[in-house]
């Protein structure tokens, strides 16, 4: 229930907000927006979206197999994997992650776009993440002082 309400609480917000207004950057300028249907263009968030929350309970539920059945190497290896490959796919991205503006912007010649941080996604993106950081120590804390495990 910790993951699901964290999800829906932090980045099923975010996302949504950061789809849907910026979509050029969400979509890491590998694809055009403007080029693509309105229609399929809101589909397209909707999935996303979507994907963040099966992600998480997907994650969970193998992880929460591979305990069960008394394999938690097996659950700490597949995390940490995953976990690094999404820490390569940053970093091979990093340019497209810290870069904000329209996929023509990010093409021209040279780039158009605004750095990250110097940009309202920045600030939404920075108090997002310390409003998400005070709510999963607080959640440690409590799993800690009624003697439970986070799962």
């Amino acid at each position: 229930m910790a993951l699901v309400m964290f999800e829906l609480f932090f980045f099923i917000p975010l996302g949504t907000y950061l789809f849907f207004f910026y979509p050029d950057w969400s979509l890491m300028f590998f694809i055009d927006p403007a080029a693509m249907d309105p229609v399929t263009l809101r589909m397209t968030g909707l999935m996303a979206v979507c994907g963040y929350m099966a992600a998480a309970m997907a994650g969970f539920a193998v992880s929460a197999a591979l305990i069960r059945k008394d394999k938690l190497r097996q659950a700490w290896t597949a995390t940490l994997v995953l976990a690094a490959a999404l820490g390569v796919f940053s970093l091979i991205t990093m340019t497209r992650l810290m870069e904000v503006g329209t996929y023509a912007q990010f093409m021209a010649s040279p780039k158009e776009t605004t750095f990250l941080y110097g940009h309202t996604i920045g600030t939404v993106i920075s108090v997002d993440a310390a409003l998400a950081a005070v709510a999963l120590i607080s959640m440690f804390r409590i799993f800690r002082k009624a003697g439970a495990q986070p799962a």
